[in-house]
């Protein structure tokens, strides 16, 4: 247990009561359409999509596993936030235009429109049993082992706790309840780990220099020997999996698809980038801290701990607490509302076409307690793995390949066809158990093998699958892919949203070049 005074108590429950009025605040208005409550018909501003992203991104897994990622191994780890960038900005460029120019809701409608209702139906299928069997299972578990580490509190209860209070508000007011609660749960995040990192350069000895280091685990780019992250583990991470996560996972793409304007979604995207860079100071760099102060601990998953115990005064752990139980909050928010929206829009109304928008809403909310249930009963079986980092990163590293696939084949090359893509999404069933097979050559038969380059085989086989079927089947006809294939000038805003005229200061390639600079900076210079 931590040591909590009376100044923390009050912090932390005034932010549970804050958060929970914020919830049911924003989402009290009624909706006008099914559209609105999920994905709140066009209303988000940038700064509300961009808080929203980092907040569905950013977890107690991340806090505690990549803190303990970072103490571990060094810098490399800081790829996990940085390494991002490839990724969004190909979200930025590529997947948004085409996803706002058809103002798709759910990320399997794109697959409808591109291909049919095999295509769809199959990733509806895969998207719901991810979010609720492995993210949202495991970030649940975090949330309860998280108050168990503070409070002594019985995890399952801590479990519980999570579900009924991050779910009440989600339930009751969609999308919009999301956005709100994540703008504040964003900042506090970011808030939080940025005040541990600042301490940690203030206490020791030549502050971030010192911190870094030097050798092998201040450089982010690491040899083929490395044991753990060599650089085809970064560019796996690069590639397969950050497209998956970022281009086509529903709980990261809703907000954007709530935007009010197509400039409003693609600055929610390049503010998230800025947002991120920041997150790396607030999550992996309090592992170097930890490791600086004592290489010695007992485990790594202790650093953030042992970091707020050492640097953070009564007072000010509070703040540091709401943070973290923000990060479980927020992205327990997005995930519970993206598996109903999928299931909602995707499965249900697919049958039932004749419903009314009430209904459509009922049953989401419906759908969404279902979610929040079957989260927290399975939860406890993410106790069954070594670390949290590691059920996180090997259960959904192996199904990214065949999505990542689909997804880029789709949108980029016109001859991709409806079979190819069933077929190669339907790798995924077998991949979901992969790592549970893997686990058990590992004990019985003491076979290892580097898990990040074993996805990017899956993903290599799954891209050239993908392009053998659909060469082998027949061509789609062009009038189908007309507007889904992505083409240079959809990388424009639409006339309409330009012919006011934009000041400079809202010139996206500007603040997209500004962002370019900064990360190749980064990396030059801890190459």
């Amino acid at each position: 247990m931590w040591d909590i005074g009376l100044p923390d108590m009050i912090i932390f429950v005034s932010y549970f009561v804050i958060v929970t009025f914020i919830g049911f605040f924003v989402g009290r208005k009624k909706k006008e359409s099914a559209r609105d409550y999920f994905v709140t018909s066009g209303k988000l501003p940038f700064y509300l999509i961009g808080f929203s992203m980092l907040a569905s991104s950013v977890s107690t897994e991340q806090f505690i596993g990549s803190c303990g990622f970072t103490y571990k191994w060094g810098a490399p780890v800081f790829n996990w936030e940085l390494a991002n960038f490839v990724s969004m900005l190909i979200m930025l460029w590529i997947f948004i235009p085409v996803y706002l120019n058809k103002r798709i809701i759910t990320i399997p409608q794109y697959l409808e429109l591109r291909f049919g209702s095999g295509p769809r139906n199959i990733y509806a299928v895969i998207s719901i049993f991810a979010l609720v069997f492995i993210m949202l299972a495991g970030v649940v578990y975090t949330g309860g082992f998280l108050l168990e580490q503070i409070f002594g509190l019985n995890k399952l209860a801590g479990i519980w706790l999570m579900v009924i209070v991050a779910g009440s508000y989600t339930v009751f007011g969609g999308l919009i309840s999301v956005a709100w609660t994540q703008l504040l749960q964003g900042v506090l995040l970011l808030g939080g780990g940025v005040l541990v990192s600042v301490l940690g350069m203030m206490t020791i000895d030549g502050g971030f220099s010192a911190i870094v280091g030097t050798g092998e685990r201040a450089h982010l780019i690491q040899p083929l020997s490395h044991p753990e992250i060599p650089w085809t583990a970064i560019l796996v991470l690069t590639i397969p999996v950050n497209i998956w996560y970022w281009c086509t996972s529903q709980p990261m793409i809703q907000s954007c698809l709530g935007a009010k304007s197509r400039w409003d979604g693609k600055m929610g995207i390049i503010l998230t980038g800025f947002l991120i860079i920041i997150s790396t100071m607030a999550i992996e760099f309090p592992g170097l801290i930890a490791y600086a102060l004592n290489p010695n601990l007992e485990s790594p998953d202790m650093a953030y701990p042992f970091v707020v115990k050492a640097l953070v005064s009564t007072g000010f752990r509070g703040l540091i607490l709401a943070g973290l139980c923000g990060a479980v909050m927020s992205t327990i928010e997005a995930l519970v509302h993206s598996a109903s929206t999928l299931f909602t829009l995707e499965l249900y109304h697919k049958i039932r076409t004749d419903v009314s928008d009430d209904t459509l809403i009922r049953v989401g909310r419906i759908c969404s307690t279902v979610v929040l249930i079957l989260g927290g009963l399975w939860a406890p079986v993410v106790g069954k793995f070594p670390t949290i980092f590691e059920f996180f990163q090997k259960c959904w590293f192996f199904f990214a390949g065949p999505v990542a696939s689909v997804f880029i084949l789709a949108i980029l090359w016109k001859r991709m066809t409806e079979k190819a893509a069933f077929l190669t999404l339907a790798l995924c069933f077998p991949l979901f158990v992969l790592p549970y097979v893997l686990r058990l050559a590992e004990i019985r038969l003491g076979w290892q093998m580097n898990e990040f380059n074993l996805a990017g085989i899956v993903f290599l086989f799954s891209f050239v699958f993908a392009i053998v079927v659909s060469l082998k089947t027949e061509q789609p006809k062009k009038e189908n892919v007309e507007g889904l294939v992505w083409k240079p000038s959809m990388m424009k805003l639409p006339e309409e949203e330009i012919s006011g005229g934009y000041p400079w200061y809202k010139n996206l390639w500007i603040w997209c070049a500004i962002w370019i600079a900064v990360m190749c900076a980064i990396y030059a210079k801890f190459w």
